[in-house]
């Protein structure tokens, strides 16, 4: 919501209006309206814009807009292309209320917001702002009125037939000014507006009340803001704060990569250690150890599985015996016996580890159980035709 409001009269100039207690203060020059002019509202002449009320079965805002040009052509003196359609931007119904205004005029206004040093001021027109019903009123730049839903602006010397015409049968008409009041007795009539700072003081008590202003700024017309940093200072803390939290956010992600190689580099270790032990003739070549498992289709002696499984096995059944730590493995092929030399923290250990191999349908046996640096190193011996 702006918080000045000005008015633009036929000389280019403008008079300025900001609240003051319950009233308002004039000034020709210009009070704070923020940076570029963005809480100022200006009102322009209603003359130059043709209010109408047309029915837009759109299903969106864009499609609205595109379509309000052709809705309102048979209403034009001029070509589409050389006009500017706006669209009362609170409007929820079919039924939209529009503000049309030629290209060039539109372009004379908002190069004189830009002379002005106001660029972002809105633009609205002075009869858009109407509440509902038939309205009448003779201000110090003309007539403006609203009837039947059609927004009109005339020149004061307009004659009284002419007037009379616009109004036609409306009811419940309001009206403001001695003339307006001679012609039209019957209607209801309020404060007068003939003197420009009491039509400015109507315009801005009707802008504060209405929910949206009818800003004319829309497309290519529409305000653009440039990037501002004069509040980047206000922002030093949360741009500090921000700064740390991608420190923080880099440090993990180097961590989590460091974390990933190393478990990478065990894989390697941990299949060098099964091809080694398994087919030691492909010479830690893991493709062509591959390549031996895959035509070691037959069962070894005795219906020993093959190499793999018994090493998985092996890991499987250590991870039953808390404490327990593989040093070495050996798989023998031709007597289909695989050998590993393992650390535990007791004798009985040792034996656990037997059962939980045999446990798992393969023969198994601890030899040689003896005690170096506090651990007890055994060798253990699964399938083959010696257990």
């Amino acid at each position: 919501m702006a918080r000045v409001y000005a008015l633009l009269n036929d000389t280019g100039t403008l008079l300025y209006a900001e609240r003051k207690g319950k009233g308002w203060r004039y000034s020709e020059r210009c009070p704070d309206c923020g940076p570029r002019g963005r809480n100022l509202a200006v009102f322009v002449d209603g003359r130059d814009v043709l209010g109408l009320r047309v029915t837009l079965p759109a299903r969106n805002e864009r499609e609205a807009r595109r379509a309000a040009p052709f809705a309102i052509e048979d209403e034009l003196g001029q070509a589409i292309e050389d006009v500017h359609v706006a669209l009362r931007s609170d409007a929820t119904e079919t039924a939209r209320d529009i503000d049309v205004v030629s290209v060039q005029v539109m372009r004379a206004w908002v190069e004189r917001l830009d002379e002005l040093g106001c660029p972002e001021a809105s633009l609205i027109s002075t009869h858009s702002l109407f509440a509902p019903g038939a309205w009448l009123f003779e201000t110090s730049a003309g007539f403006i009125g609203q009837v039947a839903g059609r927004r009109f602006a005339l020149d004061a010397d307009t004659s009284a037939d002419v007037i009379i015409s616009q109004v036609g049968d409306a009811e419940a008409l309001t009206v403001a000014g001695a003339r307006l009041a001679h012609w039209f007795p019957q209607a209801e009539q309020v404060s007068d507006l003939s003197q420009e700072e009491a039509f400015l003081g109507w315009l801005a008590q009707q802008a504060e009340a209405s929910e949206a202003l009818p800003n004319l700024r829309q497309g290519a017309f529409q305000s653009r803001r440039p990037v501002d940093l004069s509040g980047l200072q206000s922002w030093q803390f949360a741009a500090v704060l921000l700064g740390l939290l991608g420190v923080g956010w880099f440090a993990s992600l180097v961590l989590e990569t460091y974390g990933l190689k190393q478990r990478i580099s065990n894989l390697q270790s941990v299949r060098a250690e099964f091809v080694e032990a398994g087919w030691p003739e492909a010479q830690n070549n893991a493709e062509r150890a591959l390549a031996l498992a895959r035509s070691e289709r037959r069962l070894g002696v005795a219906g020993f599985p093959p190499a793999l499984t018994t090493i998985s096995i092996l890991y499987e059944s250590l991870a039953e015996v808390s404490g327990s730590e593989l040093r070495s493995l050996r798989y023998d092929q031709d007597r289909a016996q695989l050998s590993a030399v393992v650390a535990f923290d007791s004798f009985a250990d040792a034996d656990q580890l037997e059962q939980a191999i045999e446990s798992r349908g393969l023969p198994a046996q601890a030899n040689d159980a003896r005690q170096s640096d506090g651990k007890i190193i055994g060798d253990v011996i699964i399938g083959g035709g010696d257990v």
